[in-house]
């Protein structure tokens, strides 16, 4: 409930924000929407949860460039690379990369508020590798490349195409916030499994299991609230 108080407290202060600021163009859209030439930058955040974090599909940094006070390209794009400590004797890293170019249609809306629709492509890779150095049950090494250990954070290729719907609305000159809804089909082939193992006495045995695929086709609800500025 706080949250939610918190949140809509945060909403009520752009509102305020937005009636105090003025415009050198008055009443028309062009002295605060973004205009022929203009970029934006933004990201889709949670402020539902305890602390801010990126909630879009494919936790995404998206950039714009207007082409037209009513067209835009969009690219959405995340690099992520996580690992545990290099001294220990389990070693495990992942590398994920995703990108999402397309493009939006802007409607007049009002002054402050753009509505628009769109439509973008899905690109997506994650890489994962596993090695367990401790001893244990005649087994001196094991490394697995394609997954963590019990099949945790997987590798996998994604790609797809998606429709979306959203709404642009400027609080302050070059600041806003917004909210977006898309609709998706893509498809996710997860990465064959390679597992090594290095017993105490004997050569090596390696298993492989067959990569997996899957279609997914439906909407996409993308939590928390865009905000973002224009340059």
């Amino acid at each position: 409930m706080k949250k939610l108080i918190l949140s809509a407290a945060l909403l009520c202060g752009f509102a305020w924000n937005a009636n105090a600021q003025t415009s050198d163009a008055g009443t028309t859209d062009g002295g605060i929407k973004p205009t022929a030439g203009d970029v934006t930058l933004e990201a889709n955040v949670n402020l539902f949860e305890g602390n801010v974090n990126l909630s879009n599909s494919l936790q995404q940094v998206r950039g714009r460039y207007f082409l037209s006070d009513k067209m835009a390209l969009r690219l959405g794009v995340d690099l992520s690379y996580e690992s545990t400590a290099p001294e220990t004797d389990v070693k495990a890293s992942t590398l994920e990369f995703s990108i999402a170019p397309g493009i939006e249609k802007h409607f007049a809306g009002t002054n402050r508020l753009s509505p628009y629709i769109g439509a973008e492509l899905l690109f997506g890779l994650k890489t994962a590798n596993y090695e367990d150095e401790r001893e244990t049950g005649g087994i001196e090494r094991r490394e697995i490349k394609g997954a963590w250990e019990g099949g945790a954070n997987r590798g996998h290729f994604l790609v797809g195409i998606g429709a979306v719907a959203g709404f642009d609305f400027y609080v302050a000159r070059h600041l806003y916030v917004g909210y977006e809804l898309g609709f998706e089909i893509s498809s996710r082939t997860l990465s064959e499994i390679e597992t090594t193992v290095e017993p105490e006495f004997g050569p090596e045995i390696t298993t492989t299991s067959d990569s997996q695929g899957t279609l997914t086709i439906g909407p996409n609800i993308r939590n928390g609230i865009r905000v973002g500025f224009v340059f």
